[in-house]
């Protein structure tokens, strides 16, 4: 009865064919994913459409440990043509390019991981035209180097930036919006959860590894954009453990109504190793891709973002209150459709003592008629988000994974969690795969607050219940009584807050 990868792979092609009618979106994805064996060399090259310029680049490592030497990474026109980035003076050169980049792998296993390179269309400004602001300044030898360029009067609005880094000598640390001015600075780690102006200028921070000093160049992506809103979201930068720096991640959603142009990420200095990922319209997780191994490379075409997902490794000193810092910038656009539902059915086999849900209409009439044999409704049921459904702003995709069964596994997980997903996915090491991911979206639900564990209001609280067997099984209900009953016989309640809710159902 496994829902099996080709078929998510399908119906992500079939909603991206029925988004056509769509306008093309302000902020394009590019992906590729990528295989370094032990000490080998990978090299490739993540262009942007015509009419677009790239803002971001990123690498998404399947394990966030893993350790790789970046060889060179250079910014490309789009004849792959090395642009030399400390004379770069205009986007005209980059309408179109990417990065070309050549890494080695340092560790002593295969590494798989997901690159991303984010790109702004010119159509995002008032006047289709994208111009630079740049500031130099000095890195030190082996030391870190900050440099701000505020965009003029005529362009002001900022809406991207990058350094002059190539990767070797010179590595990105971090790369964020500011506000204000040169004389009376304003930056993102400074302000408020919630929504703000558009930004002014655009602040970078580049680590000199070489033995003398160098310069360093922070680009402004300037424009008139007057509608340009910033939303900050913000986490607090964990301890790390015995040394070792601790994940973790923000999610960013593009509220709804609004168009995402890209997000940055400050997490100061105690917040390391930060990588972008991206969740879009067709449901597509792009650092999940890395777990499809069939997938090569990936486009969002017409797919919106529906939020950023910040990850880094904090490593912040006992009891200091340290934030790390996102920042999604998006202009207002034509309201989206009503949210979609679906039912999410739970199934029964008595022979396994398994437990099953699922919202696809092809897999519950297979369930109901016997082509999946020996299961049978339990009766009980709960509503969700569709594929691809406005909503909340703070839904997120749910995973769906299967536990293989030559590892002694036979059933699905499911989990909202975007870090939650990973970590199953990762539970093995690097020799074993216990789970498979079969699609980064099933459906949408809201998670409960992580500490209190309640939902949104009028959400509805769904319990989840691993029956702590061999043969693992989780069972999602909305009964606290059959939750009790559940854990009575020998299973763990998993979730958030005093009550461990899992999800949060539509009511």
């Amino acid at each position: 009865m496994r829902w099996i990868i080709a078929f998510f792979l399908l119906l992500t092609s079939a909603f991206s064919e029925s988004a056509l009618a769509q306008s093309t979106p302000f902020l394009r994805t590019i992906a590729t994913h990528q295989t370094a064996q032990l000490g080998g060399l990978v090299s490739y090259t993540l262009k942007c459409p015509a009419g677009y310029i790239p803002t971001n680049y990123s690498v998404i490592r399947q394990y966030q440990f893993d350790v790789y030497s970046e060889l060179d990474r250079n910014l490309v026109d789009r004849n792959n043509t090395a642009i030399n980035r400390s004379s770069l003076s205009n986007t005209i050169a980059i309408d179109g390019g990417g990065y070309s980049v050549t890494h080695q792998n340092t560790d002593h296993h295969k590494h798989e991981h997901e690159v991303m390179v984010t790109c702004l269309s010119l159509a995002a400004t008032t006047d289709n035209s994208l111009v630079l602001a740049k500031t130099a300044a000095t890195a030190n030898a082996r030391q870190l180097g900050t440099a701000t360029a505020f965009c003029s009067s005529e362009f002001p609005v900022a809406l991207g930036g990058f350094s002059n880094a190539d990767g070797p000598s010179q590595l990105d640390i971090g790369a964020a919006p500011t506000w204000g001015t040169s004389s009376n600075p304003v930056l993102l780690a400074d302000l408020a959860d919630g929504q703000t102006g558009p930004p002014t200028g655009w602040q970078v921070k580049v680590f000199n590894s070489a033995s003398s000093a160098i310069e360093i160049i922070a680009y402004a992506i300037c424009g008139k954009a007057p509608s340009l809103q910033t939303f900050v979201y913000s986490a607090r930068v964990p301890q790390g453990i015995f040394g070792t720096a601790t994940p973790f991640s923000i999610f960013a959603p593009v509220p709804e109504g609004w168009a995402a142009l890209g997000a940055a990420f400050d997490s100061s200095s105690y917040g390391l190793s930060s990588s972008i990922d991206a969740w879009l319209q067709d449901g597509t997780v792009v650092g999940a891709l890395q777990w499809y191994p069939p997938m090569t490379d990936y486009d969002s075409g017409t797919a919106a973002v529906r939020a950023f997902i910040m990850g880094a490794s904090g490593n912040a000193p006992a009891g200091a209150p340290v934030r790390a810092v996102a920042a999604v910038l998006a202009v207002p656009t034509a309201p989206e459709s009503p949210p979609t539902s679906v039912n999410v059915v739970e199934f029964y086999h008595a022979g396994l003592d398994h437990y099953f849900i699922t919202a696809n209409g092809d897999e519950i009439t297979k369930l109901d008629n016997g082509t999946f044999v020996g299961w049978a409704r339990t009766g009980a049921s709960f509503r969700a988000y569709g594929i691809g459904s406005s909503g909340r702003p703070g839904r997120r995709p749910v995973c769906r994974e299967y536990g293989r069964p030559e590892e002694g596994l036979n059933s699905h997980f499911y989990s909202a969690s975007p870090e939650e997903c990973t970590a199953s996915l990762q539970l093995g090491g690097y020799t074993v795969q216990m789970w498979g991911l079969e699609a980064s979206e099933v459906f949408q639900m809201d998670l409960p607050d992580a500490v209190t564990g309640a939902c949104p209001v009028g959400g509805i609280p769904v319990y989840r219940i691993w029956n702590q067997r061999v043969d693992s099984n989780h069972r999602y209900t909305t009964s606290i009584a059959i939750r009790d009953q559940m854990v009575g016989k020998g299973g763990i309640a998993e979730g958030y807050g005093p009550d461990a809710v899992a999800l949060c159902a539509l009511p």
